[in-house]
């Protein structure tokens, strides 16, 4: 896979994560490169040590498709760094804009997932979908807390969060905004506290190595049901993203306050411009394998 296109597609994994409602494991897999994430992190255990141990490098790079991951962590760490300051700007200005071409995007991406269904025992799909459709409203309904930003709170906190960030629906910003410290770690990452960051980066890589080996035996023994059941979390988190409030009166423009109304023209507009994008970045959803 071309290398500038890895790392564009990361950085759109890294916004994504930015953002409260948007999982950046639905964009990795809307871009098709979601299963080989997850591939290449399951690698990781105690054969990884044992390679450093012996210097074995380019065994380890081999084995454990360093160039790939590399290449999509720094385009991620570009988004979050490069496209901090101006994503939080759009959350607290202008958020319901920012969910309607976010909504838009992820509407446009779902069609391409049509194919994995067919032929695969379509009816226990549809199954399948709809738990997790109802998984991704049941998420979407969770109230969202409060807890002091220590060092311990958020290294548990991005541990969880990345958990959720490697499924596609569950937004791993959305679960640090359940727990009360979102707000803390965007602005680690925009004034780029250095212990925070470190303490953000430990918990996240706990956390993938942890639960990436698990969605990896759940995509080697059943994909296609594995499969339904991510896009019906998708589907079902669409309800956290849709602006709650819309201006039927003055229809164009945009909202004079964080919470007032949007009008329901610029939604629509932003919408049918997040489909289309959404439906041309889900292209590469076709080198998805569903067994």
């Amino acid at each position: 896979m071309n290398r500038l296109s890895l790392v564009g597609k990361g950085v759109l994994i890294g916004c994504a994560e930015l953002i409260p409602s948007v999982s950046g494991g639905t964009i990795a897999l809307l871009t098709g490169i979601w299963t080989e994430i997850i591939a290449s992190l399951a690698r990781f255990g105690r054969g990884t040590l044992r390679m450093l141990v012996r210097g074995e490098w380019g065994r380890l790079w081999r084995d454990h498709n360093l160039e790939f991951l590399i290449l999509v962590l720094a385009g991620s760490l570009i988004g979050l760094f490069a496209l901090a300051r101006p994503v939080n700007w759009v959350i607290l200005h202008q958020p319901d804009a920012l969910m309607a071409f976010v909504f838009g995007i992820v509407l446009g991406s779902l069609p391409r997932f049509s194919h994995f269904f067919i032929d695969k025992g379509w009816q226990r799909c549809l199954l399948w979908l709809a738990a997790g459709a109802c998984i991704g409203v049941l998420i979407s309904l969770l109230p969202t807390g409060a807890l002091p930003a220590s060092l311990w709170v958020m290294f548990l906190g991005a541990m969880v969060a990345s958990c959720a960030a490697l499924l596609p629906g569950l937004s791993g910003a959305y679960i640090l905004l359940l727990i009360g410290v979102y707000d803390d770690a965007v602005r680690a990452v925009a004034e780029f506290d250095f212990i925070m960051l470190v303490t953000i980066g430990l918990g996240i890589g706990c956390g993938v190595m942890l639960f990436a080996r698990v969605i990896q035996k759940l995509m080697s023994k059943c994909a296609s049901t594995t499969l339904a059941l991510l896009v019906g979390i998708v589907v079902g988190s669409l309800t956290k993203i849709v602006p709650k409030h819309l201006d039927y009166v003055d229809i164009w423009g945009f909202a004079s306050a964080s919470n007032a109304a949007l009008p329901v023209g610029t939604f629509a507009l932003l919408a049918l411009l997040g489909f289309a994008c959404g439906y041309a970045l889900a292209r590469g959803v076709g080198d998805l394998k569903a067994a």
